[in-house]
This record gives C-alpha cells, structure tokens and sequence, in this order.
C-alpha cells in the first residue's frame, strides 16, 4: 500500500489539520495570524512497504500541475516600495528624502492595515511623480488615502487600545501626501498637528523602538511648523525632549547635528512671536520690555551657538566651493557643496540667522553687524539656488524656508529673482512660491516686525 508522508507546515501538523503547504506561509496560519515553517519541501515523497523513503521522478505533467507559491498583497507591497527606495538614483526622486523612517517601512508591511494603504498611495504618487505627471491634474493615490484615513480614524477611536507607531507613521506619510497636493496648507497642517499631538502625548519616554525614534525625527521640523502656524508653544522646548533629540543622533548618525540645533533653537521661537504679537495689538508702537529682549538674545545665543565651527567649514575648499553662474538670473558666482545635507544646513542657519537678528533689531539692539550678517546670509540663499535645482523636486521642499526669509530682507531685482528661482525649482510638483506666499511666510516667522519697522519710520518722517 502507498502511502504519503505529511509535507504540511509544523503547526497544522502539531493541531493536525490539513495544510495547503503554501510557501511562505500557509493559510491556516496566515488566517489566525500565527507564525509559519512553511510547506517541509516542494517536491512530493511516498514510502513502499518494505523498502526505504525515496525521492519519486517527478514527471512533466507533475511538474506543470505544481503551482508556483503565490505572494499575498503585503508582500506584493513591501517588494515594489523596495524597489523604489533602492533603484532610484535622482537624489530629487528618492523617497529617503521624507526622513529616516522611510528605511523601516519595508518591516512594517503587513502589521497595520492603515500602514499599508499609507504606503500605497504613496507608492502610486512617487509613481506618477517620476512619470512627469502632477497631483492637481490626476488622483493617484486617492482612493488608498481615502481608506487610510478610515482605518487611523477606527483606530484612533479605538479607546481600549494606545495608539501604535504604525498608525502614527500613516498619519506622517498622509501629512505628505496632502503637501504635494496643494491644498493650501490646511490639511498638511491637520495631518502634521495630529502626528505631533499624539508624539506628545506618548511623552519622550514612550519612543523605545529605532522605529519609533525615526518617527520622532522625522517628524521634529513638522513639530515646529505646526507649533509657529498655530501659534501656541512647541513642547521640544523643553530639556526631556532635548534629551530624546540626542538619543536619535546618536541612533541616526545619518541625522545632521547642526541641524537639528537649529529647530531646537525654532522650538523657543513660538514663544518670542506670541509675546510680539501680544505687543502689538496693545499699541501701535510698542515699548519691547526688558523680559523680551532677553528672549530674543537667548534665540539668538542658540542659533549662534555653532557660528565659529561653521565659518570654518564654510571656508574649506572641500566642504563649499564657489564656481561661475550659469544662471539667467544672476551674474554672481555660484555656491556649490560636497554633499546635499551640507546644503540644507548651512541654508537652515542663514534663514535662522535671518529671524533671530531680524527681531534682534527691532527690540532695539543698535548693532550695525546684524544687518550685515543678515544681508549676508539672504546672499549666500540665493547663490545656493541653482546647486539646490539638482536636489528637485523632493530634494529642496524645505526651500521655501529659506528662500522666505531671503525674500523677506532683499531688493526688489533679488525678490523677483528668488520668485523665478522657486517657481523653476518647484514646477514638477507644482507647489506654489509666489510673492504672497514668501512674503506671508517671512511676517509670520519673524511676528510681522517689519510692520513696526514701517510704522515707526512713517512717524518719525511725518513728525519731522
């Protein structure tokens, strides 16, 4: 009598249950979420009474009735968004770009339902991104955020359950997604708030995973933002989350220290624009108190803190180097950088500088060195521009940044030229940087100063 020898994964065979020896796993396992050994071998053995096992031919017609394993849609996904972070070669293109996170995306598939359909749109926008198409003219991606935004609203809901880092993490990459979107900023601000929000109340001592520190800083500059765009005080400002900030650079080397210096400085900067704000509803021209300008000098102290360090990379030949314009906007010389993030550091601090001295001056300090190191600073933006047209598209979003607070202190031939200059750089996704929206951008990180600058200039020239 021929009989068969069980081939099925160790679990059925423990329960004793016929398994269908799908590879990787089977779908018994697969359906009460169990760990799977797989099928013991793909080729069939019998045993004949009375003489040892045997590995039986295996015919044409057998080979042709065997079935490929089929992969299940997790691992359809986690393969395709592997092939997009490692075949991309366009620094601008590369989804790296949206933070440390993204490296631990492909692990997570499959975990978290919102995660995944999170993941999908973001694949299926990349997708049409690299083909040339653009967001406001097609809906790729719509239908998976839809369902995104479903499964983190149950989620969120859930009450017997704490938030997880996958549900956070689809929160982040949505955020992202309505960035490209441009739909004027709101939802942007919705999805970033939200992420921040539960961030905090995770408190610093709930990120333990790599995973979740990733998060975290991924996420720090949104922080930020949505702290100076609500107007309310950002909770990095204070030493716990200093403390969690310096676990990620020395978890992320990859992470840039000068960088992440400068955000902790913005962190206080919410603050200093509410009590400016406060000031000027309560007088046309206000009177700085003595608590002010000691907060201002403070922001100032935080930028500044690596000025000496980076005067001196900024000269090494190495790191920074400076070559011909071949630009139609400009007859200077270009500034060109070793690598992308010293781009985006030193032009995050030149736009920092711009803000901490700006309001320096209109709290009175008569320094004659801040405007010049402002003005400085705004040149050295602009002379960054055509470098940072090789990091577009997604290479160069933190632009508008700097580019604001460039727009804010220059001429009126630099600001049209910076209007042209961001309006070629951010074309392929078709995001806006208008003079509004610079110059919108500029009043609301600096508390609107230049306002009273303007009033008290009028005053003074009409009382003569």
């Amino acid at each position: 009598m021929v009989g068969a020898k069980s081939l099925g994964c160790l679990e059925c065979k423990r329960r004793k249950v016929k398994c269908d020896q799908r590879f990787p796993k089977c779908a018994n396992c697969e359906r009460v979420g169990r760990w799977c050994s797989g099928p013991k071998s793909h080729f069939i053995r019998f045993v004949r009474p009375g003489a040892e096992e045997h590995m039986n031919t295996v015919t044409v017609s057998q080979y042709q009735s065997l079935k490929s394993p089929r992969s299940t849609v997790s691992e359809r996904l986690s393969a395709d968004l592997v092939r997009q972070l490692r075949d991309i070669d366009n620094v601008g293109y590369q989804l790296q770009c949206f933070g440390v996170f993204v490296s631990f995306l492909p692990a997570r598939i499959g975990h978290n339902r919102a995660l995944d359909a999170a993941v999908k749109c973001l694949l299926q926008v990349h997708s049409a991104m690299i083909r040339g198409k653009t967001l406001t003219t097609h809906t790729e991606g719509l239908d998976s955020y839809n369902e995104s935004i479903a499964l983190i609203r149950k989620d969120l809901n859930d009450k017997q359950t704490q938030t997880n880092a996958e549900t956070v993490c689809a929160a982040l990459i949505l955020s992202t997604y309505e960035l490209y979107k441009r739909d004027h900023c709101h939802s942007w601000v919705t999805h970033a708030g939200g992420v921040a929000a539960i961030l905090q109340c995770w408190g610093p001592d709930r990120f333990v995973s790599d995973f979740e520190m990733a998060l975290f800083a991924s996420h720090y500059g949104s922080t930020v933002s949505t702290s100076i765009i609500y107007g309310k005080s950002c909770f990095l400002d204070a030493p716990e989350w200093h403390a969690l900030r310096g676990r990620c650079l020395k978890t992320f080397p990859g992470l840039d220290k000068y960088t992440m210096d400068c955000l902790t400085a913005l962190a206080r900067l919410p603050n200093l624009l509410q009590s400016i704000r406060k000031s000027k509803a309560s007088a046309r021209r206000p009177i700085w108190s003595r608590e002010q300008l000691q907060l201002a000098q403070e922001f100032k102290a935080m930028v500044s803190q690596h000025a000496l360090k980076l005067h001196l990379d900024f000269l090494n030949p190495e790191l920074i180097w400076e070559r011909a314009s071949t630009s139609s906007y400009s007859n200077q010389t270009m500034l060109v950088f070793a690598k992308p993030r010293i781009a985006f550091r030193y032009n995050f601090y030149w736009a920092v500088t711009i803000i901490a001295n700006k309001i320096l001056l209109a709290f009175g300090e008569d320094d004659q060195s801040l405007v010049e190191e402002y003005r400085d600073a705004a040149e050295d933006i602009c002379r960054s521009f055509e470098y940072l047209q090789t990091l577009r598209p997604l290479g160069i979003l933190w632009l508008n940044f700097a580019a604001s607070m460039a727009y804010g202190v220059s001429g009126e031939a630099t600001r049209q030229r910076i209007v042209e200059e961001m309006e070629e750089a951010l074309f392929p996704i078709q995001i806006e940087a208008t003079e509004t929206v610079l110059n919108m951008s500029y009043n609301m990180l600096t508390g609107g100063i230049d306002e009273i600058e303007q009033i008290r200039e009028f005053d003074t020239f009409y009382n003569g």
